[in-house]
């Protein structure tokens, strides 16, 4: 958990140094080919560790799903918070 947390944080400094906004994020505008591996990276980390869970019985395939699901989106939204774009 810890890398997708690190990987998410590069991710959002990344954006910040090339001075990318959120409105051009939601077009896919201002990114670069590094940005864009950083997020395919977070995003395999996290499928990767859902799976994992799902492997261990740690999530079932409906409701302990959307939990997993809600957890990260509202830790992602406070890294979101404490690095604005």
């Amino acid at each position: 958990m810890k890398d997708i947390v690190r990987g998410y944080i590069i991710m959002r400094k990344m954006f910040i140094d090339n001075g990318v906004k959120d409105r051009q994020l939601e077009k896919g505008e201002g990114m670069t080919r590094e940005m864009y591996m950083q997020r395919e990276r977070v995003i395999y980390d996290l499928k990767k560790l859902k799976s994992d869970a799902r492997k261990f019985g740690l999530l079932d395939y409906e409701g302990s799903s959307s939990d997993f699901d809600d957890y990260f989106s509202k830790l992602l939204y406070r890294i979101d918070k404490k690095t604005p774009l």
